[in-house]
């Protein structure tokens, strides 16, 4: 497996090659907020653009960036240099479909976060070892910028009683939800907690008067809640990595737990989870108030996150263009 080089960023390479990238994402995927932004002149096109579009930007580009499966590269017989970095630490690699698993074959490299990733890839997905960059996630290179700790200050601002308050941030995934149940627990969360506690969102804001006295964010602002906040309360994994990653502590609240485990997202089953899981709203106010949570945050990044050092959408770069090699 290839691992990290020595070599830095070569502004003239970037720029020499900036009109030989391709990147082929989403809205606030990997290659379009880390990695892109170090180039000039690029090509972006979105998945869902025009198939032959993206057929003829392919075969014009020398580097193809994406992090999720392209239908186009299945029709793709030359050979070209495909980066696949996985938005998520584990990009939901029991969920794979078969059409997404064959695409690897097309794939120059993939990014890895850890061994336990490495090891699925080349074990049950018969992925080479020389393919796997064992570098880290883009995504969460985020977490190490300058900006970020700017902009969590900007969110900081904005509501100011985040400042003195006891934050928590309720994070429902909204798979198999039920918002009655969500709506019913935020606001009995919010009426047995503590005066000084404050109780923030992602619930629909089309459910805001209905909500006592929590507070609605955007889903832009879950990365810096997720940051600001002393506790974190998904329903699976949909924050667990970025929370751990954080070091906050974290609660699992699961009212729909058979519909959660046979949907078996990122390999659910398999993960140590840092933190305890719960069914009953009762349960969860008595943990919080007692503050007695299960923190195994270290252990879990240790294992899970071993590779994120926050260059990885530098080190992406330098490990797959070939003019670094003479570097």
């Amino acid at each position: 497996m290839l691992k990290k080089t020595t070599y830095k960023l070569n502004k003239k390479i970037i720029k020499e090659n900036s009109k030989e990238v391709l990147f082929i994402s989403n809205h606030e995927s990997n290659v379009e907020k880390n990695i892109s932004h170090f180039f000039y002149n690029k090509t972006f096109l979105k998945v869902s653009d025009n198939f032959k579009k993206q057929i003829k930007a392919i075969l014009k580009a020398k580097y193809v960036y994406i992090d999720e499966y392209v239908e186009a590269i299945d029709f793709l017989e030359e050979s070209k240099c495909i980066i696949y970095t996985p938005r998520y630490i584990f990009n939901y690699m029991d969920t794979l479909s078969e059409k997404e698993v064959n695409q690897f074959k097309k794939y120059t490299y993939i990014t890895s976060s850890s061994k336990i990733m490495s090891d699925i890839l080349i074990n049950k997905y018969k992925v080479e070892k020389e393919k796997i960059l064992e570098i880290g996630c883009p995504f969460v290179d985020y977490m190490y910028t300058h900006k970020f700790l700017d902009e969590v200050e900007g969110v900081f601002r904005s509501y100011p009683e985040a400042l003195t308050e006891y934050n928590i941030l309720y994070n429902p995934s909204g798979i198999f939800s039920d918002i009655e149940k969500e709506i019913e627990f935020t606001n009995y969360l919010s009426s047995m907690m503590p005066d000084n506690y404050q109780i923030y969102t992602t619930i629909n804001s089309k459910y805001t008067d209905r909500l006592d006295k929590a507070i609605i964010i955007d889903q832009d602002e879950i990365k810096y809640f997720t940051k600001l906040s002393n506790l974190i309360i998904s329903d699976y994994d949909n924050s667990l990595f970025e929370a751990a990653y954080f070091d906050k502590n974290i609660i699992l609240y699961q009212y729909n737990q058979k519909e959660v485990n046979g949907f078996k997202m990122a390999n659910i089953e398999q993960i140590e989870l840092p933190c305890d899981v719960y069914t009953n709203k009762e349960e969860v106010v008595e943990v919080i108030l007692k503050q007695k949570f299960k923190n195994e945050n270290k252990k879990f990044n240790q294992k899970y996150n071993q590779f994120n050092k926050g260059t990885t959408s530098r080190d992406v770069i330098v490990n797959t263009f070939e003019e670094y090699k003479g570097v």
